[in-house]
């Protein structure tokens, strides 16, 4: 399924063609917004090795891939483990935009975007975690609707990080949080 925003920003399931460009999207995102906050040596050249290999053997069942392009190019992706933890929850273990084009309501977009396309696959609430350190994603996801929790620490690529779990309850409100009813109107997604 793909669909159009405003006639620039198209939105669609990611394909097996898909997952070299997103690791590598993946790996941009990482240095720029990680630098600082995990080691350089992890953040250095072999992380697009890592990465390369880790998306080569994703996605898989119970995985919803989605991506926003612009002008035919991977602007961000969001990656979702269905079921992760029950028959209606979600991990969200992935959300990341082209550093180029932050803060431009991509990531809002995407968000909303695989929010709806995990309730049409039976899906209810949904959670992720966030870097202790990355006070612009913690800030996104409180305007988002995420709750977050206390901090914790996870493993991330065989890196033990300080981590915040952030949870959404109702996947329908966070599908349609901030749209006022004239822009979800005129933004309406339309089929591509």
């Amino acid at each position: 399924m793909s669909v159009a925003i405003s006639n620039d920003l198209v939105l669609r399931s990611a394909r097996p063609q898909d997952l070299t460009a997103i690791a590598r999207l993946q790996a941009a995102s990482w240095r720029d917004a990680y630098a600082g906050l995990l080691p350089a040596e992890f953040l250095g050249p072999s992380l697009d090795e890592r990465l390369g290999a880790h998306w080569a053997r994703l996605p898989g069942a119970g995985w919803r891939v989605e991506l926003a392009e612009l002008g035919g190019e991977i602007a961000g992706f969001a990656a979702a483990r269905l079921e992760a933890e029950g028959p209606e929850h979600s991990y969200l273990d992935n959300l990341h935009v082209a550093p180029a084009l932050r803060r431009g309501g991509v990531g809002r977009i995407l968000l909303r975007h695989v929010a709806a396309r995990l309730l049409e696959s039976g899906q209810r609430s949904m959670h992720l975690t966030v870097l202790e350190g990355n006070a612009r994603a913690r800030a996104f996801y409180a305007a988002m609707g995420g709750r977050e929790g206390p901090l914790t620490t996870d493993e991330m690529h065989g890196l033990t990080v300080p981590v915040h779990r952030v949870d959404w309850d109702d996947l329908a409100d966070l599908a349609g949080v901030g749209i006022a009813d004239g822009e979800k109107r005129k933004n309406r997604p339309r089929p591509a």
